[in-house]
């Protein structure tokens, strides 16, 4: 496997992420059929790149010297005054390029988003997961990640 690096995302990035988007949310669209990209490559990453420009979303990536191997992005949430103020942060999305599958990329991103979380002093992080995902879920609770609340829809 090739060395890898890890960095902060830049708004040059938002092309590079997006293209990674597209591909894994195919895959998950897969399975879940409500998830098929309705975006164009362009389009996302003009959205990404002005979501990194004005740091509403950061995040972290892996890559060897030519490729993109993941990505993570973030960002800090609030809880609703209904209930005990507190603040976690949000994983938006990790992505794995599948050649990169199986190294310990998403492992690597993660001790990145959890120490930041540390450092500013907050001590949740939460993220949504495809339930019907066996391979993305099988991923978070490696990560330790356990359900919290559940999301239920019904299709009419």
């Amino acid at each position: 496997m090739t060395e890898l690096s890890v960095r902060k995302i830049v708004p040059d990035d938002a092309e590079s992420i997006a293209a990674l988007w597209l591909g894994c949310t195919a895959e998950v669209a897969e399975t879940e059929s409500i998830y098929v990209p309705a975006v164009t490559a362009e389009e996302l990453t003009d959205e990404l790149a002005r979501e990194f420009e004005a740091r509403r979303r950061f995040g972290w990536v892996a890559h060897t010297e030519s490729q993109l191997a993941g990505y993570v992005t973030c960002a800090f949430q609030s809880e609703s005054t209904l209930f005990v103020p507190r603040e976690y942060l949000y994983v938006h999305d990790l992505d794995v390029a599948p050649a990169f599958r199986q190294h310990g990329v998403s492992r690597l991103l993660m001790e990145y988003v959890e120490g930041y979380a540390r450092a500013q002093g907050v001590r949740r992080v939460e993220l949504g997961v495809v339930w019907n995902d066996p391979r993305s879920r099988a991923v978070w609770e490696k990560h330790g990640f356990e359900p919290h609340f559940v999301c239920m829809h019904k299709d009419l």
